[in-house]
């Protein structure tokens, strides 16, 4: 497929066929185009599409609130979604995904998308997600409401990406009150944050309490590589096999 209209004129040719055999299972492409009649819509919300990747797409209401109801809709079996680098953050797209309930999500990539509101974000993690990107998201203005959403989520998450998010100008302490409740917690980036060393010394303590957490980035939030406090880190936290400082 050479461009989006050859994309479009593809999909436009088989989504009648997916009803009859349900083999149809990754929808692609822009999301406006995706969503320009019910056909489109339907064919999310029927059961046999699992995965959607709409990276990049233009957003406007009708096309945002058409996902929004196909994904809620008792028979939609999806999976995964990209939302990345969406305009997620301006206020129309945040009003809607606020009043969400996704329920059946288990991989969320919504990386890129900075000013997303809190409540946008919450109603992602609030779903049967383990897998959560929202790397640069600038949650650190939201990081309370962040925060609440993780510390109930259920089941717990198995990987977390917030890179790129200012997490360290705000409160960081109610963030890592809420990590240490996720004890499935397999992967954790915290890449370029502004933590600074007190920051980064509160998360190696939450973090020497999860057992299962096998990665964890920590570069770029101001410690030095010659700071002898990286010895102690990768001391405490010697059950993480990967660990980037």
């Amino acid at each position: 497929i050479s461009d989006l209209a050859e994309m479009n004129d593809l999909f436009e040719s088989i989504q009648h066929l997916h009803f009859l055999d349900r083999n149809i299972t990754t929808v692609w492409g822009e999301l406006s185009n995706i969503f320009s009649d019910k056909d489109s819509e339907s064919l999310i919300s029927s059961g046999g599409v699992r995965s959607l990747n709409f990276n990049c797409s233009k957003l406007d209401f009708h096309s945002l609130r058409s996902l929004c109801l196909a994904l809620e809709h008792p028979s939609c079996n999806v999976d995964t979604i990209s939302l990345n680098l969406c305009g997620l953050g301006d206020s129309n797209a945040s009003n809607i995904l606020s009043l969400a309930t996704f329920r059946g999500l288990r991989s969320i990539s919504l990386a890129n998308n900075p000013n997303l509101t809190g409540n946008a974000i919450a109603s992602f993690i609030s779903s049967s997600v383990v897998k959560l990107d929202i790397n640069g998201c600038l949650i650190g203005n939201h990081i309370l409401r962040v925060a609440q959403a993780l510390q109930f989520h259920s089941p717990p998450l198995q990987y977390l990406n917030l890179q790129s998010n200012s997490i360290g100008t705000g409160p960081i302490h109610s963030l890592v009150m809420s990590l240490q409740n996720l004890t499935e917690l397999s992967v954790l980036i915290l890449k370029d944050n502004n933590l600074g060393r007190d920051g980064i010394l509160e998360i190696v303590e939450m973090c020497s309490h999860l057992p299962q957490l096998s990665t964890l980035d920590l570069r770029k939030n101001g410690i030095s590589s010659t700071d002898p406090i990286i010895e102690e880190i990768r001391a405490r936290l010697s059950h993480v096999k990967w660990l980037y400082i």
